[in-house]
């Protein structure tokens, strides 16, 4: 049997491994990924996962031993269930497209991947597997990928969160356009990351959503915004399990998964004990950005 050959990447510090039958095409299959490749490491270096396509009907005979969610979203229809080992997600990106099956270990570090190529979409659906086998396992390396907008100045970064529609983007380039020499790290799910030498930095990742700014560049991370759609604009600060829950709600996690859940609260009760969090009822303007601003920029 040939031995995979993985294309390397590194994202907030992590490192972790991708392959399909065509590694020569890498960078046209997973195009924003390019900014975060790595020479093959060297085997004493600490890999976060690997992740292995296979021919799908390698994976048909896995059984699934409980259902534990399905739903519609960003991602396509998705359906989530227990395995005697660990979880597969079965995944339809588009309505009536073929389903694509990922199979994973419960610490999701080794990962299989049955991508129908077939599928116009398969390049979609194996961004969508790499980044969640990103989110499960990195929260073991104090690590969460957050539902964010994040923008950066003089070094220091800013999350804004909320629902999507809430104006997060809104308010990203209110700030580009008003605030001086403000720069946009990531659109849609950045990585927070408390480093082992306890620094607490927002790094870029592949994951941008519609907006195309995948850069790998880090900043320290001075505050998370909440943001709320209002017919006027005022800035508030959140404390104790408000802030808690609010983190919470902006990471991606499987609740199902209790190592990984029990690690990423461990990581958000950190943050929120160590990063402000604001709460900006705001209108799109121009004023908004400039009251967010100064109060987070103390």
């Amino acid at each position: 049997m040939t031995q995979p050959i993985f294309a390397w990447y590194k994202v907030a510090g992590l490192l972790f491994g991708v392959s399909t039958p065509f590694p020569e095409q890498m960078d046209r299959i997973l195009p924003s990924y390019v900014p975060f490749r790595q020479a093959t490491p060297a085997a004493p270096e600490q890999r976060l996962f690997t992740l292995t396509t296979v021919p799908p009907a390698t994976l048909e005979h896995v059984e699934v031993t409980q259902l534990l969610a399905e739903d519609r979203n960003d991602l396509g229809r998705w359906k989530l269930g227990r395995t005697a080992d660990g979880f597969c997600v079965d995944l339809q990106y588009i309505e009536g497209h073929p389903w694509h099956r990922l199979v994973a270990d419960r610490s999701f570090q080794t990962i299989q991947a049955g991508i129908r190529w077939e599928d116009i979409c398969g390049s979609e659906v194996l961004n969508s597997f790499t980044m969640m086998a990103f989110a499960q396992s990195a929260v073991f390396y104090r690590t969460a990928l957050v539902h964010s907008s994040v923008t950066m100045k003089d070094g220091i970064g800013y999350a804004f969160l909320g629902t999507s529609g809430t104006g997060k983007s809104t308010h990203s380039q209110q700030w580009l356009k008003y605030i001086e020499d403000t720069e946009l790290l990531n659109d849609d799910n950045p990585a927070v990351r408390i480093h082992p030498d306890g620094r607490i930095l927002v790094h870029g990742t592949p994951w941008s959503g519609k907006t195309p700014c995948y850069k790998n560049k880090e900043a320290r991370l001075g505050a998370f915004v909440l943001l709320k759609q209002a017919p006027h604009n005022q800035f508030s600060f959140l404390k104790g399990i408000q802030a808690y829950m609010v983190l919470l709600a902006s990471c991606s996690s499987l609740k199902w998964n209790t190592e990984a859940y029990n690690a990423l609260g461990k990581t958000i009760e950190l943050l929120a004990n160590q990063v402000p969090i604001g709460f900006l009822e705001n209108l799109p303007n121009e004023a908004a950005a400039r009251l967010c601003y100064q109060h987070v920029k103390q």
